[in-house]
């Protein structure tokens, strides 16, 4: 066994960032407690916690965020990481199931308070539908982009597949929004035209109108 202890500060922040296969090696080798493994998988279960959709789309689509080869080093093959940004594509709907089964009244009031704000904002003037939807598609396009740079980042920094697929499921959430955010703000700039449109033809017939009447005088 090591010299060190269970309760031993260092220990732990030595060996709290591995994943299950890791510490697994390192009990044969009488490296490592038990208690390092518990804590260990408990570390990654948190990671990749799931809600009931996201277990089902899981179970449908045979994922796992579990090293499935010998090597857990977090260098994952074409089809992992094609895999792992097909789940993060995914948990845009999957969270929003999750989030309105699991806590009903929070989805609920977030819904309302964001479709409220908007309504009062287009009722008062102070922004138009379309430009909403603009401006929306713009915020999301920005989270969606540091999604996909977060997600870079820590797929080139992971130390195990578990780390490495979560990283390249950020990819895909970020990946999702701004094809998402982009045809929101593709509808927005139609729409504000086509408004924009129908104002310079009433526009045309109102300056028609005058004119006959000042003729008809």
């Amino acid at each position: 066994m090591s010299d060190f202890s269970i309760n031993n500060n260092v220990f732990l922040s030595n060996y709290k960032d591995m994943n299950k296969s890791e510490v697994q090696k390192l009990l044969l080798s009488g490296d490592a407690s038990a208690d390092v493994f518990e804590s260990s998988e408990t570390q990654n279960k948190k990671e990749a916690q799931r809600g009931f959709f996201g277990r089902l789309a899981d179970k449908i689509l045979g994922y796992s965020t579990e090293c499935t080869d010998a090597n857990d080093d977090g260098k994952l093959n074409f089809k992992e990481k094609l895999s792992s940004i097909g789940r993060g594509t995914l948990n845009m709907v999957t969270n929003l199931l999750d989030a309105a089964v699991e806590h009903p009244v929070i989805a609920l009031a977030g819904t309302v308070a964001t479709v409220g704000l908007s309504a009062l904002a287009i009722s008062a003037g102070i922004i138009s539908a379309p430009a909403l939807a603009v401006a929306g598609g713009v915020i999301g396009c920005g989270f969606g982009a540091f999604n996909i740079i977060k997600g870079i980042k820590n797929a080139k920094n992971a130390e195990n597949d578990t780390q490495a697929k979560l990283a390249y499921e950020g990819i895909g959430e970020g990946t999702a929004n701004i094809a998402l955010s982009a045809l929101s703000i593709s509808k927005g700039v139609k729409s504000i035209k086509q408004i924009n449109s129908i104002a310079k033809e009433a526009a045309t017939y109102a300056n028609q109108a005058q004119s006959s009447a000042q003729q008809s005088q």
